[in-house]
């Protein structure tokens, strides 16, 4: 299946290859018809296996789920169109089914509406689920797949909902209906992977992923040494695999071979898996000498399985080991990695602790710089308006005095100006009249011995008097018009101050 988007470039377009199952591949084209050459053929010898074998049963539903002959045909693949009903008597969830009548129907209804810390981590990783399969791009199916997540949930609150569960149910809502996948999670997270592998603390995968450090070491040393020398950590790489059953790093259709086998067989086909990646790309392994290219080169080992065939082939042919072999192994590193996980517990919390004290210091840090900045910003505030009022009285003050002075002043001058003015025009007035009077007198006196000497005396005299009264009075009047110069001026001079 191809599907064609858009590049940036208008004229270009970008083919997506899609497989028969409707999920993007991540092999080109070429690969992909390599890929089906290689299966159709053990696909019809599948097929018809199965129907022979079905028919003896007596259909589906009489299955015996621990048949031998059920074991060989779980291995070589189950029909597309039989997985679904198939995959539910492999699990043992059709049986929870069967003893749990209306259970999933009154959970959900019990708990509707309700939130819990799991349901709001659901409605975040609903739309990363398989978002470019056209199922779940239509809400009825979204819907289906928070319904079962959320039910779940309730059910088991001890773990609640990890990350990797909505890829398990939302494959499964692909083969059935959503109460037998509500059921078939059940039967893989409580029965299938052990115990405590979704919780919190995920413990019982990081054992898990000590174990399969010690099987490698065991059942291909050679690659399990290489590995150590150079110093490559492969639980940041497998614990994905582990967790969601190589759901999302595989090729849908090994994928599917993976899942065939592992419902039957258990957990244990997740160690059988994984040393299969290692053996087929060993070449590959040796070849890389740098830490880094040989970490991404491991990480691309389940991408680059598109043939199921050689891988489950391969993953049979390494030497058999038991259940009871990597149980054993289980509980020889359980203690080691609960203390290893104790002690990063607390370590984080004495990490949060520091870090809550260098939060709390810096913010009072923050709080003292702030408070010591606004009062030096008040006082600056203050000092400045002080300032400013302090300039204006003093402005104001000799203003006004100044003001006054020069009023004082110009008052004084003026009158003394006036009172001289006045003194002198009275002194000159009585001058004239006591020598108008004394001249009358000694004209009178005279008048008749010396009239034409007293007459010219008199002439004289009375030219002078008013040569001199003249002259004063335009000395009085200059005098008069400096003064109203100089109290216009000494005014204006005030305004100005003001």
């Amino acid at each position: 299946m191809m599907k064609k988007i858009r590049s940036n470039d208008p004229i270009e377009e970008i083919p997506i290859h899609k497989d028969e199952y409707g999920f993007p591949v991540h092999y080109t084209k070429e690969q992909e018809e390599i890929l089906r050459a290689s299966t159709m053929k053990n696909k019809k010898i599948a097929i018809m296996k199965w129907k022979a074998f079905i028919e003896k049963q007596g259909g589906v539903p009489a299955i015996v789920r621990k048949s031998p002959q059920l074991k060989k045909l779980a291995r070589k693949g189950i029909p597309n169109d039989l997985r679904g009903s198939v995959w539910q008597i492999l699990s043992g969830s059709k049986e929870m089914k069967e003893a749990n009548p209306n259970y999933y129907q009154e959970l959900s209804n019990r708990y509707q509406g309700q939130t819990s810390r799991s349901t709001k981590q659901i409605e975040n990783d609903l739309h990363r689920t398989f978002p470019d399969h056209v199922f779940f791009q239509k809400p009825e199916n979204l819907e289906k797949l928070r319904n079962v997540l959320v039910a779940y949930s309730w059910r088991n609150d001890k773990i609640g909902y990890c990350q990797s569960m909505n890829f398990i149910a939302g494959l499964l809502l692909l083969y059935m209906n959503e109460e037998d996948t509500f059921w078939m999670l059940v039967a893989i997270i409580e029965d299938k992977m052990p115990r405590d592998y979704y919780s919190q603390d995920m413990v019982a995968s990081h054992i898990d992923l000590r174990v399969l450090q010690k099987l490698l070491l065991k059942r291909l040393n050679k690659i399990g040494k290489y590995i150590i020398s150079k110093s490559i950590s492969l639980e940041l790489i497998t614990q994905q695999w582990f967790l969601c059953i190589y759901l999302t790093c595989t090729p849908t259709e090994t994928t599917l071979r993976i899942w065939d086998a592992f419902l039957f067989e258990g957990n244990k086909m997740l160690f059988r898996i994984a040393l299969a990646l290692f053996k087929i790309n060993k070449d590959t392994l040796f070849s890389l000498k740098d830490h880094g290219k040989l970490f991404m080169a491991i990480k691309k080992f389940p991408e680059l399985a598109f043939d199921p065939d050689k891988l489950l082939t391969t993953a049979f042919q390494i030497k058999m080991f038991s259940r009871r072999e990597v149980n054993k192994l289980r509980v020889y590193f359980k203690p080691i990695v609960e203390k290893e996980l104790e002690n990063l517990k607390q370590s984080r919390i004495e990490y949060r602790k520091k870090r809550q004290q260098m939060e709390a210091e810096k913010k009072k840090k923050t709080s003292e710089a702030n408070s010591n900045e606004n009062s030096n910003e008040n006082s600056n505030e203050n000092t400045n308006q002080n300032s400013n009022e302090n300039s204006n009285e003093n402005t104001n003050q000799n203003s006004n005095e100044n003001s006054n002075e020069n009023s004082n002043q110009n008052l004084n001058q003026n009158s003394n100006q006036n009172s001289n003015q006045n003194l002198n025009q009275n002194s000159n007035e009585n001058s004239n009249e006591n020598t108008n009077q004394n001249s009358n007198e000694n004209s009178n006196e005279n008048s008749n011995q010396n009239s034409n000497q007293n007459s010219n005396q008199n002439l004289n005299e009375n030219t002078n008097q008013n040569t001199n009264q003249n002259s004063n009075e335009n000395s009085n009047e200059n005098l008069n018009e400096n003064s109203n110069q100089n109290s216009n001026q000494n005014s204006n001079s005030n305004q100005n101050s003001n």
